[in-house]
């Protein structure tokens, strides 16, 4: 019975690799991505800037825009009171 699902089994043993040989393949791939984990993280770093940024602008905003429409609220608010003033006044 050499074959399995179809496929021809191989006799050849494949042999795992050796300690050195796998610590040389993590050092490589380790060697490899430290840039781009470097990048990645200042990137996200800017990122993450930017938001807050854009958060704080758009708080700043909405506290500005609550603020004149207080404003305007307790203008309309007074001019009403007068007007009311003046119809009850004898």
């Amino acid at each position: 019975m050499g074959r399995l699902g179809g496929v021809a089994k191989s006799k050849r043993k494949v042999t795992p690799p050796g300690p050195d040989a796998l610590r040389s393949a993590v050092e490589q791939t380790f060697e490899a991505t430290v840039g781009s984990v470097s990048e990645t993280r200042d990137k996200a770093g800017q990122l993450v800037d930017q938001t807050v940024g854009a958060a704080r602008r758009t708080a700043g905003q909405r506290t500005e825009d609550a603020r004149k429409a207080s404003a305007d609220a307790a203008g309309k608010l007074s001019r009403l009171l007068k007007h009311l003033q003046r119809r009850l006044k004898p």
